[in-house]
């Protein structure tokens, strides 16, 4: 799954209220794309709007757990940040000023 298919199946899967099993197919989504970035020939998300939809994916989680607290769905949540730390780094790590002179 790549990162646009994630995010939209995770937004959707949120505003429907999904059985918290699902989100566990999407945490392990998550983790998997984390665990992929270091191998990113260039920077993810130059623009940073996939961090911007992470973030808002990220509230969306939070606020389904107060309302229906589950751990599958914490655990998204985690994931999600996760990710988004995950490729800010990598897109961190490519910039010129990260290299020592």
């Amino acid at each position: 799954m790549k990162l646009p298919e994630l995010y939209n199946a995770v937004n959707v899967a949120l505003d429907k209220q999904a059985d918290p099993k699902e989100f566990e197919i999407f945490t392990r989504h998550c983790h998997e794309i984390a665990a992929l970035t270091t191998w990113a020939p260039g920077v993810i998300d130059p623009e940073g709007k996939a961090a911007e939809f992470n973030m808002r994916l990220e509230v969306k989680a939070r606020a389904l757990h107060e309302q229906r607290p589950h751990p599958l769905l914490a655990e998204l949540h985690d994931a999600l940040m996760d990710l988004r730390t995950a490729i800010k780094q990598h897109d961190e790590d490519l910039l010129p000023s990260a290299w020592p002179d």
